[in-house]
């Protein structure tokens, strides 16, 4: 009554189940169910936390029903009062042009993020050149006249810092503005980009926010992506989010691949190099997932650890991206 309802939610896994003796346990603090060879490890704490919030919102969490053989199914209740009809303006979701005939170079070795970046870019109204690695950004720097030059920092032959210090070692009237771009997010990183000629440094994904915050745009802002770049970049386009997706999970596998190879031959300056690749390809789908899991691997990689114990995580990522990508032309 009164604009007010109540919601019931039916949350169902294919887990391995609980017996019907510990159906009352499971919300009960550091309750883990060890016997089951299935279950997975953890801290026991998921169950007590998601029942303590459903109830601080007046709602409640519980089990309906579960038996060893059949997974579970949990259910969720919670109130809601309902509100005036929201009238979204569709014109808030256009990519502000600010970078309207500006010639911009894009250097990035992992062919994807250039892909998926150049539709952003040129959305903003930039025309884009392509580099595939340092040594080919500095020749194209150095031959062609750019307004703007964003570089990947980790990228093979010269690294982007590398090129900003070649090209600044000689004096140049009117240089680009040049932009870093790196899945890392230090301090120590961001100083020695701004330090070696940089004039921003920007944290993986670039987006049409952060480069209209970067130039100071009084265009109209752009809208965050919610659910990725990638569902941003694809707009209201099925078969564009469509293509988008299966080039990201083909150049993503391709990634995993190679990271489970050198993982096996325990090479680990390329492990690391590898890492800060499929690191950056992650920031492009946001899946907290994917980066806890690669988290979790760098620890390993720090830890010099042997190759059988990154096992169950790299089956973790192939669970998240799935194998099911096809090539896909420019």
């Amino acid at each position: 009554l009164d604009g007010n309802i109540t919601a019931t939610f039916l949350i169902t896994d294919t887990g391995p189940g609980i017996s019907t003796d510990q159906h009352k346990e499971i919300f009960e603090p550091l309750t883990r169910l060890t016997e089951n060879q299935n279950s997975q490890p953890g801290s026991g704490m998921g169950l007590s936390i998601s029942r303590r919030i459903a109830q601080t919102l007046h709602g409640e969490l519980s089990l309906q029903q579960s038996s060893p053989a059949n997974g579970s199914v949990f259910e969720l209740t919670l109130p809601f009062k309902l509100g005036a009809r929201i009238d979204v303006n569709p014109s808030i979701y256009k990519t502000p042009q600010i970078l309207n005939d500006k010639r911009v170079l894009l250097a990035d070795d992992m062919d994807f993020n250039r892909y998926a970046y150049r539709i952003l870019l040129e959305r903003m109204g930039a025309i884009v050149v392509e580099a595939g690695n340092g040594e080919q950004a500095l020749e194209k720097i150095q031959s062609e006249n750019f307004d703007v030059v964003i570089l990947d920092i980790n990228m093979p032959i010269m690294s982007g810092i590398e090129v900003a210090r070649e090209y600044f070692s000689t004096p140049t009237i009117n240089p680009p503005v040049f932009i870093a771009y790196s899945a890392l997010n230090d301090k120590v990183t961001a100083d020695n980009c701004l330090n070696s000629g940089f004039s921003h440094f920007i944290e993986k994904p670039l987006t049409a926010d952060k480069l209209r915050l970067l130039f100071n745009s009084k265009e109209s802002k752009s809208i965050p992506p919610q659910g990725g770049l990638l569902d941003y970049l694809g707009g209201d386009d099925t078969a564009k989010v469509m293509q988008l997706n299966k080039r990201y999970r083909q150049s993503f596998n391709q990634g995993l691949a190679e990271l489970t190879q050198l993982i096996k031959q325990r090479e680990q300056t390329e492990t690391h190099s590898c890492m800060h690749k499929l690191r950056g390809l992650a920031c492009l789908q946001n899946n907290p997932n994917v980066m806890k899991t690669l988290d979790a691997i760098a620890v390993l990689i720090a830890a010099n650890a042997a190759p059988h114990e990154y096992t169950q995580l790299l089956d973790q990522l192939k669970t998240y991206v799935t194998d099911d990508a096809v090539a896909v032309s420019n």
